[in-house]
């Protein structure tokens, strides 16, 4: 009451503080909410961050296990190569062999 008091002592015009408080408040009001959306839209980046960065991971990995598995089946081709260079060298020398049983059973 004594703020009234004062406006009437410095002749103060009431609809214009009235219509400045107002305007003030619903000011106020509609920083909060575009506050609250900021928040939001930051909250929500984060989230979308977040859910980019396990996708990362995720192909992180997965190109880690091809990778991986590449050379696994490099190594295993190497290996199947030995083993058919093995058998060769078994299948000639089993036909040498042969041979020369062939060649002491004649003699």
């Amino acid at each position: 009451m004594h703020a009234f008091s004062t406006f009437n002592w410095i002749d103060v015009d009431y609809g214009s503080f009235y219509e400045n408080a107002k305007n003030m408040i619903a000011y106020k009001y509609d920083f909060v909410e575009r506050y609250k959306d900021i928040c939001s839209v930051s909250e929500l980046e984060k989230k979308v961050l977040n859910v980019f960065l396990r996708a990362y991971i995720q192909i992180d990995d997965a190109r880690k296990l091809i990778h991986r598995s590449e050379r696994e089946v490099a190594d295993i081709e190497q290996d199947e190569k030995c083993t058919k260079d093995d058998e060769q060298k078994c299948k000639a020398s089993y036909r040498i062999a042969q041979v020369e049983v062939e060649k002491s059973i004649i003699k």
